[in-house]
Order: C-alpha cells, then structure tokens, then sequence
C-alpha cells in the first residue's frame, strides 16, 4: 500500500515534468517571437537603406534638369559625359537616354539628324513581334536621340517612347505633374541571367512653367533613367552590416507595371523557415509612381543565432527545483517511518511494544482464519521483578528487561513470528501457523536462553538467577472465537506456570469436550 508521502513524491514530480515543459514551451515560444520581432526590425532597416538608395539613383535625373537649367542646349558630349559620371558612382543605373519633343512638321528635320549622325533613317517604333519598324505618323514624337551607354540597344536610338500606350501615359503624366513617373519595365537577359530594367523618365522644359498648360507649351523633351532595381537591392544588402545571408528576402512590385512577374529581385536564403506566420511584408514609400515590398522568411539559422540558453535553464531549474523538493519529501518519508517504526518500539528493550504486538496479530488472525491455519501466542513473565527492583533498582531493573528481552528476541527467526514487550516485566510472542507441541519448543529455548543469563537475582531464591514464566496457548480461529480469548487463554497458561513454583511452562489445551490447564516443568 503506498503512503501518502509516496503520493505526494509522484504528484511533485508530475507537476514538476509538466510546469518545466509548459514553462520552457512558453518561454522558447516568447523568446522565438521576440527573434522574429528583431528579423522584422532589421527589414525595416534594409526597407528605409534601400529608400535612400532608390531615392539617391532617381535624383540623378533632377540633376540633369539642373544642368539643363544652366546649359539649356542639350547636346550629346554633355549628355554623355554627364551620363557617365552618373553611371560611374551609381551602380543601379543601368543607362540614360535623351529624348526631345519632335512635332509632326519637325519629323523630317529630326530624321535628317539621324540620318546624319548615325545612320538611321527614320523614327522607329518596336511592333508586338518584337521588330523595330517606321512609325505612323503622329502629333508629336518622343524619340530617342542620345543613349548612354551606345551599346545597350534596349530603347535604341531613334525609337519614339510615345509609341507604346503605356510608356505614352507615363510621359503626359510626369509632363503634367512635373515629376518623374516611371513606365512599364523591361525584361533584359544577360548570362543567362534575366532581371527588370525600370526606365523613370523626368521632363525638361525650355522655361519655368506653372501651369499644366504651359508646361505642355514649353516641354522641351523627357531625361529618361534607366534604373537596374535589382543591383541597386544587391548593393543595399551588400552594405547592410547586420543582415544575415542565411535569411531569405525578395523585392516586390506591386505598382501594376509587371502582370506576370512581380519578383524583382529574390535572395533564397539558407535552411528558411517555412511557416506563414513568419512571412513579414514591407512596403517601401511609393517613388516615381512605383510600388514595392520587401518580403521576407528568417532562416533556421537566424533563430539559433539569437536564441540564448533562458528557456533551456528555465525548464532544467524547474525539474532541479522539483528533484530538490523530491529528495525533501523522501526526508520527511524516512523521518516519518522512523517516527512510525519509534512508535511500535519499546523504548526500554528496543523490540516491538504493545501497540505493534496487536497490530500483528489484527493481521495474522484473520489470515489464519482464511486458510484454517493455527495461531499460537505465547506470554511470559519475569519471575519476582518486584523484588529485584527493590533489591538492586530501577536502573538495573531496566537493564534486565532489556537482557531478556534481547534474549527472547534472538530466539524467534522466522519473518512472521514477533516477539513484543506485553506491559511492565511481561513479553508476548506470536507464532503463526505454529502447533501448540511446536509453540513449546520455542518457549522453552526461550526460558532456558532467559536463564542462561545468568542475571544474578537473590529474590528468585528457589533459583538464584533471573528466570521467566510462560503461558501458551494455540487455536484455529473459528466463528465466535476473538484473538482476546486465545491472549485470556495464554494468560492462564502463565497463571498456572507461576502458581506450578516459576521458570517452567504452561500449555492450554482445548477439546470438544473441555478445555484444562496441563502444566510443563
């Protein structure tokens, strides 16, 4: 049967195991939030460095409006030089192009120029195929006539941007604004490597203009930027000292200018997380009419890098905590079987008492009842302790029961037999499962141990020594009959051993017929 301390001991460790796991679950939780929080400030740091970057390249073309302002003819040494040194300190530009306003009555004039600087007959437009053809005639054209650098034929010169309806809107909406819009992207492959070329075009008017109407009155021609996003996002990353490589990022566009593809530049990552709750979006203050969003998913190896060893030490503290008050419980366990062993302890003798002795037998009897199996109690007595007390004192007089006692207890051997002090100078012992002829054998090992002593005592005169008398008495518990009765019947036993001279034993037989005292010297 368990105790209640065992009880106590499984229910802390219980409590301990699931405090400690619910304590580190939580912890790691809040600590994993807390890593991501940081993640998301650190997007917000790229978002704001990439703003200033974007922001940094497109005023590239307001600079070229103040160099028209102080040299108004715009010519191609001047354009090309300019373009240059802005291509040479700004790595997201891709390219520049210059092109003037051009009415239908100055189409054949402009072509003229083309024809004679280099080559090109007339003003161009790209058809659906992808071929550069003649184009239709129109009020106004917006051809390209200078491109830095020459090469890059992506807008070549000659080719009218007012000939697509898309980049055509762009233009009258940064004439009329006064600002730089952006138009549709274009898709470039170099190495096998395919990314979105933005070109942001600015307008440049022949005088200051406030109104939309005189704006359109004295637009001169359109500063167009052709703008490398993805380069300009590499370089922002690049020096972006806190950011780390393992975590996957992308730059988004969200402004309608691409249908299909809107990923304009994608760094995977390493390892990363794959759960939607740690998707973070940023989006980026609109420039030149452009939407964009950072989107990004920390890696596995972001969250160990920040991760500290708290949660870890918070849950092994608490299991510590609950071992400690573990092994305290088994303490207060051993005291208290200690405690409880003390209270079934005579003090005196250091065998069982009283209160143990019928503890035992509450057990025995009726176990022997159940299986029909004999019980045999057998009680004894120091013969004239009084008059040992009063010859030799207290103090020895306690020795002496001690003596027996110790004596009587080296004469029971098996488990279930308990030899118990009864009260004063009397000492029960129970035998289970013991024959009343075999119950007579111990008592008389145990007399004969007792007297074996040699305790002096001149007040046993007929024998000189210290000496017990016993009682005994056997019987298989039946209805009607309690263990009181065979511990009465042992009493009388022992009566008839004092009243047969001491120092023998007594038998109690029981018959159907009768029940006599047949003393044994």
């Amino acid at each position: 049967m368990l105790s209640h301390f065992t009880y106590l001991r499984v229910l802390n460790l219980l409590l301990g195991i699931a405090l400690a796991a619910t304590s580190f679950y939580l912890s790691f939780r809040h600590e994993r939030d807390q890593i991501f929080q940081r993640y998301t400030s650190e997007v917000d740091a790229l978002a704001s460095s990439l703003e200033l970057e974007l922001g940094r390249n497109i005023a590239l073309l307001m600079s070229f409006r103040s160099f028209h302002e102080a040299f108004p003819q715009v010519s191609e040494s001047g354009f090309s030089i300019f373009s240059r040194n802005a291509r040479e300190f700004n790595g997201g530009v891709y390219g520049m192009k210059w092109a003037p306003r051009v009415r239908e009555g100055e189409r054949a004039a402009f072509e003229a120029e083309l024809q004679a600087k280099y080559g090109i007959r007339q003003i161009t437009e790209i058809s659906p195929a992808g071929v550069q053809q003649p184009a239709p005639v129109s009020e106004e054209y917006y051809p390209i006539l200078y491109s830095e650098p020459a090469a890059r034929q992506e807008l070549p010169v000659g080719y009218d941007l007012a000939s697509r309806i898309s980049t055509r809107t762009a233009l009258e909406t940064a004439a009329s604004n006064n600002q730089a819009i952006a138009s549709t992207p274009i898709k470039v492959t170099e190495g096998g490597i395919s990314s979105f070329i933005y070109f942001i075009s600015l307008p440049l008017y022949s005088r200051n203009a406030e109104s939309e109407e005189e704006r359109w009155q004295n637009l001169k021609g359109f500063v167009v930027g052709l703008y490398d996003i993805d380069a300009i996002f590499d370089n922002v990353l690049d020096n972006a000292w806190s950011w780390d490589a393992s975590n996957r990022i992308s730059l988004e566009d969200n402004s309608g200018q691409i249908s299909a593809e809107t990923v304009i530049s994608l760094h995977k990552g390493d390892n990363v997380v794959e759960d939607e709750r740690f998707e973070y979006t940023k989006q980026l203050t609109p420039i030149a009419d452009l939407q964009w969003f950072l989107v990004g998913r920390p890696s596995h190896a972001y969250f160990q890098k920040h991760r500290t060893l708290f949660p870890y030490m918070l849950g092994v503290g608490i299991i510590m905590f609950s071992l400690m008050i573990e092994a305290y419980l088994g303490v207060l366990r051993r005291v208290d079987k200690e405690l409880q062993d003390a209270a079934l302890v005579d003090g005196l003798t250091r065998i069982p008492n009283r209160r143990k002795f019928f503890e035992h037998l509450n057990k025995e009897w009726p176990r022997a009842q159940r299986f029909f199996r004999p019980l045999t109690i057998i009680v004894s007595d120091v013969d004239n302790f009084k008059k040992y007390n009063d010859i030799y004192g207290h103090v020895r007089g306690d020795r002496c029961l001690h003596d027996v006692a110790q004596a009587l207890q080296k004469c029971i051997h098996r488990p279930g037999d308990v030899v118990a002090r009864y009260g004063g100078e009397e000492f029960a012992i129970i035998l289970p499962e013991t024959t009343l002829e075999a119950a007579r054998e111990v008592a008389d090992k145990c007399r004969q141990a007792v007297q074996d002593l040699a305790i002096e005592h001149t007040g046993n005169a007929k024998y000189g020594v210290v000496t017990i008398s016993m009682g005994v008495a056997c019987a298989v518990p039946e209805e009607g009959l309690h263990y009181g009765d065979l511990i009465e019947m042992a009493d009388q036993a022992l009566y008839e051993s004092k009243e047969k001279g001491r120092n023998c034993i007594s038998l109690y037989r029981m018959s159907a017929e009768q029940r006599h005292l047949q003393p044994k010297a």
